[in-house]
């Protein structure tokens, strides 16, 4: 099944390795104390600090970024690459900043944090579930939050991230605890976890509601890999959103929330009836993309797990 992963790194990335006193500061008083400046200054410095901070306690995850880059362009110049992970890294620090806006933040001031293009979402005047097919790009969280101030109502799936679950330390659990707290309240659907039963996210589809479930993770089992075409390979993905549609009958969009530094760029664009051809129009809209800004995307320190070049 799919995990909208609420961290700044997927599940199979490594979770952060600094010291429990650095996050400690980071997340309960550098992180709060920024987002009180003016937001163009607060952006501007927590970028500089994030990047900072990745640098000297995140090298093995800069690395493993690094070569997945590398690896899908085999064209590109060291400065291009280095340009890439470089700009990486500073979106994943004004992602973690957004956190810390969700508080105050309301239908005036998302504004100010996003645009917001859903017409096709809005206008759809289906009753049955939707789902909202999304990559671990740009920064997540600010579509869901600009649904929900715009009188849309969305659930979304995740990780569990309580203490069932092992890959988390304290810090980054009450912070991430602390995220998803204000993020499903803004976005005004149910939150469902990989911890309950798959019933609960049939029914809730069942009952017309909109949940947001990402595609781009790591299926370990051959078998059950959904293969799409991806920069010029296949791209493996788990069958869980496949599923859901066949059997719950639910209505597919795409939505992507890309970063434009102290501002996000979010959109919800309509996919295929057809599961398995939605899929693939899905990782069409993420290549194009990726196309155009490699670094919005997380997921090239998993790219060796997830794809296989063809041409």
């Amino acid at each position: 099944m799919y995990i909208l992963n609420v961290s700044g790194s997927t599940e199979k990335a490594k979770v952060m390795s600094a010291p429990q006193y650095i996050k400690k500061i980071k997340y309960k008083l550098i992180l709060p104390l920024i987002s009180r400046l003016p937001r163009k200054s607060a952006f501007t410095l927590a970028t500089k600090l994030g990047r900072r901070f990745f640098w000297l306690f995140e090298p093995e995850w800069i690395e493993s970024y690094r070569a997945g880059l590398k690896l899908a362009f085999r064209e590109a110049t060291h400065e291009q690459v280095e340009q890439w992970v470089y700009a990486h890294f500073g979106m994943m620090a004004r992602e973690e900043l957004d956190v810390f806006y969700l508080t105050r933040m309301n239908r005036k001031t998302i504004t100010d944090m996003a645009s917001l293009n859903a017409d096709a979402l809005i206008k759809e005047r289906n009753n049955c579930g939707k789902i909202i097919v999304m990559a671990h790009a740009g920064r997540p969280i600010m579509l869901s939050s600009a649904l929900g101030l715009s009188d849309l109502s969305i659930g979304m799936l995740s990780q569990v991230i309580d203490e069932r679950n092992p890959h988390l330390d304290e810090q980054t659990r009450d912070y991430l605890q602390y995220k998803m707290h204000h993020t499903v309240r803004i976005a005004g659907g149910r939150w469902v976890t990989t911890a309950d039963h798959l019933r609960v996210l049939y029914d809730a589809l069942k009952q017309g509601e909109t949940i947001i479930i990402m595609m781009d993770l790591v299926e370990a089992d051959p078998a059950r890999q959904v293969k799409v075409d991806f920069l010029n390979g296949q791209l493996a993905l788990p069958p869980g959103i496949i599923r859901l549609v066949q059997r719950s009958g639910a209505k597919l969009f795409y939505g992507r929330a890309l970063d434009s530094h102290e501002q996000t760029v979010c959109s919800v664009i309509a996919l295929p009836d057809d599961p398995v051809l939605a899929m693939q129009a899905a990782a069409q809209q993420l290549e194009n993309d990726i196309n155009i800004a490699p670094w919005q995307w997380w997921q090239w320190n998993n790219l060796p797990l997830m794809w296989s070049r063809t041409s």
